[in-house]
């Protein structure tokens, strides 16, 4: 019997382990429903902060484009006005020019005028006097 004793105590010590194994198990189990619940979580996470970074780098791509479009628009019309501006500064400059080239002919014309005046007086002054 003594054979039949040891033989049920390693059978009631399996057991036991078999039920320590059993709740180890269970527990790894549990374990591993939390860390695959914590993953499909941070999957679904980490595809939400990607498609907020995609629609955020978009966003930036569209202002920064429309940033540029305006402010090559207005660059045109600064250049367009300016040209103007040139080109208006440029008729003024021109306008300005003829008119002291008509004035320097007016002046010399008179001028002229006055030398022949001035000659013709001393001649006659000179006729006088003799």
């Amino acid at each position: 019997m003594y054979l039949l004793e040891k033989k049920s105590a390693e059978l009631s010590d399996m057991s036991a382990e078999v039920q320590r194994l059993t709740r180890c198990l269970s527990v790894l189990e549990d374990e591993k429903r939390i860390w695959q619940s914590v993953e499909g979580n941070m999957k679904v996470t980490v595809s939400a902060l990607r498609e907020e970074l995609l629609t955020s780098e978009r966003k930036h791509e569209e202002e920064m484009s429309r940033r540029t479009a305006d402010f090559d628009a207005e660059m045109k019309k600064m250049v367009a006005s300016l040209d103007a501006e040139k080109c208006s500064l440029e008729q003024q400059l021109s306008s300005v020019h003829d008119e002291l080239r008509g004035k320097v002919v007016d002046y010399e014309s008179q001028l002229t005028s006055l030398k022949l005046e001035k000659n013709r007086l001393e001649t006659t002054l000179a006729e006088v006097s003799t």
